[in-house]
């Protein structure tokens, strides 16, 4: 506490008058109210704040992945003229996978590793899940007809060149699975895991892409919807119809 005087006269005589000013700290209690009023603060808007960002990030790396796949796809056409070629015929393993990788693509990826057809947790998430949290089986995670890879940014692919005669033809079917940040997690098909195919027209997109946009947000098998069977695999279309955005009603 501190005094302050000063002389005041009034009435012919001479008079000291004195005024307190007090200084003083917050009491604890106010110490406590006003960390408690942050802490509330701060729990209602951090995990916005780091789900935004985390949704950020998301985006720049699968653009980043979607336009290396589209361009090498399209070099890969042109230069090797794939069409005329029966681009991409290729028996179930991952062996001949591998083959078609290196024939087609290779040269247009910094491949940093090459973790075979069996995987084994070198490369991609051995273990991956759907966005409901349900393991993804192994018979799908660790296909022994794809060919592993690790790519210099730290993207994990997987590359898969069979034939389908589901519609009476020959048609190749070749498949690109993707894991945006490696083995990191959260490796959940939709979040950091998606799957783009490659069709012997020769067209590069995300899994289901021509669904309407109902369709992929839908409760059928593959759509982007955690009630789904097999949720996530049609996640990258959503993303890619919505303009590159990861919109509020999508299952984050």
């Amino acid at each position: 506490m501190k005094k302050l005087f000063f002389s005041a006269y009034g009435g012919g005589g001479k008079r000291l008058v004195s005024f307190s000013n007090v200084f003083r700290g917050f009491t604890l209690a106010e110490v406590l109210i006003t960390l408690g009023i942050i802490g509330v603060v701060a729990s209602l808007t951090l995990p916005n704040l780091i789900g935004n960002y985390q949704k950020n990030v998301t985006i720049a790396r699968l653009k980043k992945v979607y336009s290396t796949l589209y361009q090498a796809n399209m070099l890969s056409m042109t230069e090797e003229n794939a069409m005329e070629m029966g681009f991409y015929w290729a028996s179930q393993s991952g062996e001949n996978s591998n083959a078609q990788f290196e024939k087609y693509y290779k040269k247009y990826f910094n491949i940093a590793q090459y973790c075979g057809s069996k995987n084994n947790n070198s490369c991609f998430p051995n273990e991956f899940y759907y966005l409901n949290g349900q393991k993804v089986p192994t018979s799908s995670s660790g296909s022994s007809n794809r060919a592993y890879y690790g790519l210099s940014d730290g993207t994990a692919l997987a590359f898969e060149a069979t034939i389908d005669k589901s519609g009476g033809d020959d048609k190749c079917f070749c498949l690109f699975l993707v894991d945006i940040n490696g083995k990191k997690r959260p490796n959940t098909v939709g979040k950091d895991i998606f799957e783009l195919r490659v069709y012997n027209d020769g067209k590069l997109d995300f899994s289901w892409m021509y669904w309407d946009r109902k369709a992929l947000v839908s409760t059928q098998r593959y759509a982007c919807n955690k009630n789904a069977v097999d949720a996530g695999y049609a996640c990258g279309a959503l993303i890619l119809q919505d303009g590159w955005q990861i919109k509020d009603d999508y299952p984050w």
